[in-house]
């Protein structure tokens, strides 16, 4: 426990029923990612574990995200000020008893200045996918631009093995990387490890629910969709995403067409109708 400001959580479960929660704590000098293992029964597995490795004293982390895989190892990702002026995503692998594997690494490689709210899942094999919002286009270089941190971010993935050695190089998800804006991706596999992502998008002048289905080694399978047949214009944003063994899937998120902020969702098929 602190004094300090703790905030932003993330949670993960694993098979065993294991909890890993992790969060922004600002119990030194700068905001930094702190995790907590729990029994299924809630007793606490050890002392808070500092993500950020203990030689960084000063850097900046936020938005942190944590997935287990079935037994129990887990990654941690978050954005990291710690290259100077811009944000990268980082990322931590753990044992299932804490134990880190590894020092900190670096996730996004491609893209402008701005990197922040990144995703992690595991597939059933052990190895992991970490998708991310990037400002690709040269976005500015601040700590926050508006609601932009930056400008017209696209969203980005990398794919990794059980290991930690990455799949190939960061890649792009939405097709239409210009002037527009892609935000606050969420992310779900199924059994097989074939995995959607969907995000927030404004490719039509307002902010929409878009997905994307790929195969378990990140081909795309068809083009991106939105979650409405219909053109609402309203504002859908923060989406968030489960699927099951089979590959079907329900997609939830905040909307206002009705005048104020609602939650609506939609279920999908594994084929995406």
């Amino acid at each position: 426990f602190s004094s300090e400001n703790q905030q932003f959580p993330a949670m993960a479960v694993a098979d065993d029923g294991t909890m890993i929660f992790c969060w922004t704590d600002e119990r030194e000098y700068n905001s930094v990612i702190y995790a907590q293992r729990f029994s299924a029964s809630g007793m606490p597995l050890g002392e808070n574990i500092r993500v950020v490795e203990d030689s960084l004293y000063d850097t900046y982390t936020i938005e942190p995200s944590v997935a287990a895989d079935e037994e129990g190892n887990f990654v941690i990702a978050w954005a990291d000020f710690r290259n100077g002026y811009c944000f990268d995503i980082f990322a931590q692998r753990y044992a299932a008893d804490g134990t880190p594997l590894g020092n900190n690494f670096q996730v996004s490689y491609a893209g402008g200045c701005m990197h922040y709210y990144p995703v992690v899942s595991f597939k059933e094999n052990g190895n992991f996918i970490i998708a991310w919002a990037d400002s690709n286009d040269g976005g500015e270089a601040a700590l926050i631009k508006d609601e932009m941190k930056g400008e017209y971010p696209d969203i980005w993935a990398q794919l990794y093995l059980s290991d930690g050695t990455p799949v190939g190089e960061n890649f792009i998800l939405n097709e239409d990387p210009g002037d527009t804006y892609q935000t606050n991706p969420a992310l779900a596999v199924d059994e097989n490890g074939n995995f959607i992502v969907a995000w927030q998008d404004d490719r039509n002048g307002f902010s929409e629910i878009y997905l994307q289905r790929f195969l378990f080694d990140g081909t795309a399978i068809g083009n991106n969709f939105p979650a409405e047949d219909t053109m609402y214009m309203a504002n859908q944003l923060i989406p968030a995403i489960s699927m099951d063994d089979e590959g079907n899937f329900i997609v939830a998120w905040i909307d206002d067409r009705n005048g104020n902020y609602d939650i609506f969702c939609r279920r999908f098929l594994n084929e995406g109708s």
